[in-house]
């Protein structure tokens, strides 16, 4: 297909995205809620604005939607006293601390800088594909670059975002030998890179039109923007399993770190729309300005509502990605071990795809709703054509929480169960397989420890069984039982 061919079809994705985007801006001027956050649902605290009384809270994104911006879902003490309490280090929300006030000075100011830590000590126990080496060790650094560009006092409603990551030690996940992976965060900036990989994933520009529409465009994690979950979506403090933080159907329609351009809709408080158009072929360790929107592209659009049931907070989403990429190799993407099989597999030359998907977050305890404290049940659901995708259905559900020890309000926990069926079209292309392959399900439960407010430890345990790629011994080789210590320190 030719490069304005492609041109063609982006210009008409984007016409409609933004003819969607000016009719929700015109048919919707009531007064909007400031927007949850997409960890825990809560709204800013009402001080929020205290310390910046001059500027109206629809003018500074950082105020108005924290939840948009993922530095603020990890420092929410960014309102009030961010860096220094009483007490010294043990309670700073962030170890480095205020900088003798220079930090402070700069969030006032619009600039927003945070680093990340992740460490996961992980090991295949019993099982799978492989035991040898024992436990392994890999980690990541994230660092975000936010500039709010009303506090800047640039213009009102913007918000500069630059996200940089680097990845260093190899973890377990070839080890165990699941198509879907049991550290997520492992994954990145690059599934196939090496142990000291630096990617620049996420460089745009977040604009808010109106209190209804906010605009997102440039370099971005495309998922990250779709098929969000309380319970089920932060790999840094939550599951590490791939299946349990993303639906891995979509990972074929977004590649990690598109171009992209997207809109969200808020059409009430408890109603938002999500559009969005990549392209396919994003990198972290690349602009991709040369292929952009060149060989295909991926149109997305997202509803999310949130009702209250029984008194309690949740949220549900129905999607819908499509994309007309020609697909190869069941739509093969790097966050999947699909591609380890896709030698074996004749290309499809089917062009176009598409996948319907639901997410579900549903709070059936409260017990400090702003702080987002207390317990409910979360779900995944996915459907998508079986001759030209690996995964034709997927599942999840499981019960997650935070803070429903009362000595312990910061500390999370969550048991979950994903089910990936792999497409029938797929299995009959791999007899030559030892035992063809089957599909796979997991299994993960894990408890936060927030040793300080900038410091947690998490163990988790995973079982995975029928694992893809499995070992010499047919007596254990139908599950994997995968042990892990995930370390989060925030700077």
């Amino acid at each position: 297909m030719t490069r304005s061919y492609h041109s063609g079809r982006f210009r008409c994705l984007l016409a409609i995205v933004w003819v969607g985007c000016a009719w929700a801006g015109v048919a919707h001027s009531e007064d909007a809620e400031p927007r949850p956050t997409a960890e825990t649902n809560e709204t800013p605290p009402a001080s929020a604005a205290a310390g910046d009384t001059d500027k109206d809270l629809s003018m500074s994104l950082t105020h108005a939607a924290p939840g948009l911006i993922p530095s603020l879902r990890l420092h929410p003490d960014y309102f009030g006293s961010p860096w220094q309490k009483e007490g010294g280090p043990l309670e700073r929300s962030a170890l480095s601390g205020d900088w003798g006030g220079a930090r402070t000075s700069l969030v006032e100011n619009g600039l927003f800088l945070d680093v990340s830590v992740t460490q996961v000590y992980q090991g295949n126990l019993a099982g799978g594909r492989s035991t040898d080496e024992g436990m392994r060790y890999v980690g990541s650094v994230d660092y975000w670059l936010s500039l709010d560009t009303a506090k800047a006092g640039l213009w009102p409603g913007g918000l500069l975002m630059v996200h940089g990551e680097t990845r260093f030690g190899r973890g377990a996940n070839l080890n165990v030998g699941s198509i879907v992976p049991t550290n997520f965060d492992g994954l990145f900036p690059s599934p196939a890179g090496g142990p000291h990989d630096t990617g620049l994933p996420e460089v745009y520009l977040m604009q808010a039109l109106s209190e209804q529409l906010t605009l997102v465009m440039g370099k971005l994690n495309a998922v990250g923007l779709v098929d969000q979950n309380a319970f089920a979506n932060q790999s840094r403090t939550q599951f590490l399993n791939t299946a349990l933080n993303n639906n891995p159907m979509l990972f074929a329609f977004a590649g990690y770190a598109p171009l992209a351009v997207a809109a969200v809709v808020t059409l009430s408080p408890e109603h938002s729309i999500t559009f969005a158009v990549n392209d396919t072929e994003g990198r972290a360790n690349g602009a991709g300005w040369d292929t952009a929107f060149d060989r295909a592209v991926t149109a997305a659009a997202e509803w999310a509502v949130k009702p209250r049931l029984g008194g309690q907070p949740g949220t549900y989403r129905l999607g819908y990605l499509w994309s007309d990429r020609v697909m190869r190799s069941y739509a093969v993407d790097r966050r999947t071990f699909i591609g380890q099989l896709a030698g074996l597999v004749p290309p499809s030359t089917e062009g176009e795809n598409y996948v319907v998907y639901a997410n579900f977050d549903q709070y059936l305890v409260t017990l400090d709703e702003k702080q987002g404290r207390g317990w409910g049940l979360f779900g995944r659901f996915g459907v998508a054509p079986e001759d030209r995708n690996a995964i034709s259905q997927f599942y999840s559900f499981g019960v997650g929480g935070k803070g429903i020890i009362a000595s312990r309000p910061d500390d999370r926990f969550g048991v979950g169960w994903y089910y990936a069926r792999f497409s029938d079209d797929l299995k009959n292309n791999l007899r030559v397989l030892r035992r063809g392959l089957r599909n796979e399900q997991g299994v993960e439960a894990f408890y936060n420890i927030q040793v300080t407010p900038a410091v947690a430890v998490t163990p988790t345990l995973q079982v995975i069984i029928d694992p893809a790629a499995r070992g010499p011994n047919p007596a254990s080789d139908d599950y994997a039982l995968v042990f892990g210590v995930r370390l989060q320190m925030d700077f």
